[in-house]
């Protein structure tokens, strides 16, 4: 169990580090074309698998009249649904079949247009792209100084003014997480793609025939596969949108299959592959493991931690008093503090720095805890099941059948039934050793998992409440 806590202190350290270098790094400016972007060499295409949504099609149609041809690739069970006036403007492309999923769909497009374009814009089903945007992107990719980038990526931020309080927290932390993209990952050639919002180069796609179908993560395969054929991937300053998960089921949801795909990407030796996206993927692995490493650890000490409080407080009064024979335990408590001090700190000045107040973002601490509780245990069962070799069943997080299953009563009778036992495991060993609450951070961490199921009591409150203020609105104007 002991070497469960360097994992804790290297992802802290890195986490820490990185804050820091977001705040002191300047940005790296990515080089772009003088004049008018060739529209004509560059599609856009918008990917949708049961999970098509009329508004975000509409806003498809300022790219076109800028002069861009528009793709709707369409693996949906039954054709999506186009507003009138915009159908005619686009291609609406259907495939016989919807194999290798996402990846398959573009495939196919790749294979019957791919040869008329040099660029292609993706977009995800609730991605908005304006056209000021893909602009810069492809005034990026015809600068000579960049012949050697595939990948031209967007900042990512959530779509204004979204529905759902749950996703109005996830949104909070965009635009500190794209500065640290910006700032740090850019900077130093750790940028992958992130699937969608972006400008792909055709040949560099058919340099490494188009999009890997074996594994579900397509995004993260290319970028590594084009990174061994020596193609970058750069982040360009430019804002584009989409939809942040609306609710705790989705959210969980999406976790899971990222974590899931992130264990699947370690089938693969990647020989030719840098070293440091190597080490960058291993950092993604260790951040998804972490919630359970920090579980384990806490149930070790809350089972196995003294049951004297006088003797646990006596110990940690000398250790931080650094006496004689207990400096090596103060100066591990001092320095642990410490860092974890620094690294809050850090976080509330990025945000600062990115316009967030700290009302928000002490709203955003506690509420943001809502998922964490009913994710454990299916989170061990999803990276079990990749590590054994099952593959990933790629479903949108938006799709019409992922909708269903929130709905299904039994997924939620499972997560409350796994969280209890959680819960009863823990307090069973704060009653048998009521000391372990002052050792270390537990009592933090047990406040934050108790909390869990509170904020996801307040979120079901807010979107009643919104529900129904929603539907008196629409009976006042009828």
């Amino acid at each position: 169990m002991l070497g469960l806590y360097p994992l804790l202190a290297i992802s802290l350290s890195v986490d820490t580090t990185e804050v820091l270098l977001a705040i002191c790094w300047p940005s790296k400016t990515v080089k772009m074309a003088a004049g008018v972007p060739r529209r004509h060499e560059c599609a856009i295409v918008m990917t949708v698998c049961d999970d098509a949504r009329p508004e975000f099609i509409r806003l498809l149609l300022p790219l076109k009249k800028a002069g861009y041809d528009i793709y709707l690739l369409d693996d949906s069970s039954y054709p999506a649904i186009i507003p009138e006036f915009i159908a005619e403007q686009l291609f609406h492309v259907r495939r016989p079949s919807c194999s290798g999923a996402k990846a398959g769909n573009l495939n196919n497009w790749l294979a019957m247009y791919g040869n008329s374009y040099k660029c292609v814009a993706i977009l995800d089903s609730d991605s908005i792209m304006p056209v000021s945007a893909v602009d810069m992107l492809l005034l990026a990719a015809e600068h000579p100084d960049n012949w050697d980038v595939a990948i031209f990526q967007s900042k990512i931020g959530p779509v204004p003014n979204p529905h759902s309080l749950f996703a109005q927290i996830q949104g909070v932390g965009a635009r500190p997480r794209a500065r640290i993209f910006e700032r740090v990952h850019n900077r130093l050639g750790c940028i992958l793609s992130f699937g969608h919002n972006q400008v792909v180069r055709i040949n560099a796609l058919i340099e490494v025939n188009g999009f890997d179908e074996t594994l579900s993560s397509e995004d993260t395969v290319l970028s590594l596969e084009l990174a061994s054929k020596h193609w970058r991937t750069e982040l360009v300053d430019t804002w584009t949108y989409e939809c942040d998960p609306e609710t705790v089921s989705a959210y969980i949801r999406r976790s899971l299959r990222w974590a899931r795909q992130t264990v699947e990407l370690f089938s693969r030796p990647w020989y030719n592959v840098p070293t440091h996206l190597k080490l960058l993927m291993c950092r993604h692995l260790l951040n998804y493991t972490l919630p359970l490493v920090g579980f384990i650890l806490l149930c070790v000490s809350l089972w196995s931690s003294p049951s004297s409080i006088e003797s646990v407080w006596t110990f940690l009064k000398a250790s931080i008093c650094l006496v004689q024979g207990y400096k090596v335990y103060g100066l591990a408590l001092w320095s642990s503090f410490t860092i974890f001090g620094i690294f809050i700190i850090l976080q509330t000045i990025l945000a600062i720095r990115e316009g967030i107040s700290v009302r928000l973002l002490l709203l955003t601490w506690g509420l943001g805890s809502a998922p964490y509780l009913f994710m454990l245990f299916p989170l061990a069962l999803a990276l079990a099941k990749s590590a054994v070799g099952m593959r990933v069943r790629f479903i949108p997080t938006n799709s019409q059948n992922t909708q269903a299953q929130d709905a299904e009563t039994t997924q939620w009778i499972f997560r409350i039934l796994s969280a209890c036992v959680i819960l009863a495991f823990l307090w069973m060993g704060v009653i048998r050793r009521p000391a372990s609450l002052i050792v270390g951070f537990n009592a933090i961490w047990l406040a934050y998992l108790f909390f869990s199921p509170v904020a996801l009591i307040i979120f079901s409150i807010y979107e009643a409440r919104a529900s129904s203020k929603s539907i008196l609105i629409k009976e006042a104007k009828l």
